[in-house]
């Protein structure tokens, strides 16, 4: 299953730019063929998904998680979906990373998969998986893909983030490297960019906000990522930057 809407969404209109998150905690989806907006309490991406432009008519296996169901109910209904929809899936690891066809690349979850409300930062129940990373012992963590209109993958120099991040966390020498002194004290993060190009890092779990202008080497990333769960640190802190 590529899609979950934990909303009665409309998808009349098919394509869609990325997902945003708001003040308030909703996601608001803007379709770009119409200035209809779609508004959702909770949008998350289980096994594959993408960010920038997605179809939701094409996406298979659409789930409607309305807010009546429990999270019991909810949580079997993704597990026996999920679980039959990556049975039928004959990924190898090179085309489990390959750049898609949409606008951004796809993001991979490694490991188990955790099913997170986005809007309470509740947990909306544990989808435990085994997927092709089912060796790797670790905590949730989401990692991104980069743009494919940001990196040459012919250029030997650059290597796409998915490798490194792959490499970090089996704890091999990568070039996944964080370039800021982050305070660990709280696990989830969500991060976006201005217009300059900083990377704002705004703890879910406080008001405390972190300024980086490369968070990591060779990757961005977006919505939430445990960072605790993330191996061979490269601290600089001559780079800090707090506020």
């Amino acid at each position: 299953m590529d899609l979950i809407l934990v909303e009665n969404t409309d998808v009349e209109f098919f394509d869609y730019e990325a997902p945003s998150l708001k003040n308030d905690g909703s996601i608001s989806i803007k379709s770009l063929v119409s200035s209809k907006k779609v508004k959702g309490e909770r949008l998350f991406f289980l096994s594959k998904s993408y960010i920038g432009k997605i179809n939701l008519d094409e996406m298979p296996n659409k789930i409607l998680f309305h807010h009546e169901n429990t999270y019991e109910s909810a949580e079997q209904k993704a597990t026996l979906e999920i679980r039959e929809y990556l049975n039928n899936m004959n990924y190898s690891l090179n085309e489990l990373f390959k750049f898609s066809d949409y606008e951004m690349a796809q993001k991979i979850k490694v490991g188990h998969i955790k099913a997170e409300s986005v809007g309470y930062g509740n947990t909306f129940g544990k989808v435990d998986l085994e997927i092709v990373f089912n060796h790797i012992k670790d905590e949730w963590i989401d990692l991104y893909a980069f743009d494919k209109k940001l990196i040459d993958v012919n250029n030997n120099d650059e290597k796409p983030v998915v490798e490194a991040a792959l490499k970090t966390i089996k704890g091999e020498k990568s070039d996944l490297v964080l370039q800021e002194n982050i305070d660990y004290t709280y696990k989830f993060y969500q991060a976006t960019k201005d217009k300059s190009g900083t990377v704002i890092i705004t703890s879910l779990s406080n008001s405390k906000k972190i300024k980086s202008k490369a968070v990591f080497s060779n990757t961005f990333y977006d919505k939430r990522i445990n960072l605790s769960s993330l191996e061979n640190r490269d601290i600089k802190p001559e780079q800090n930057n707090l506020e």
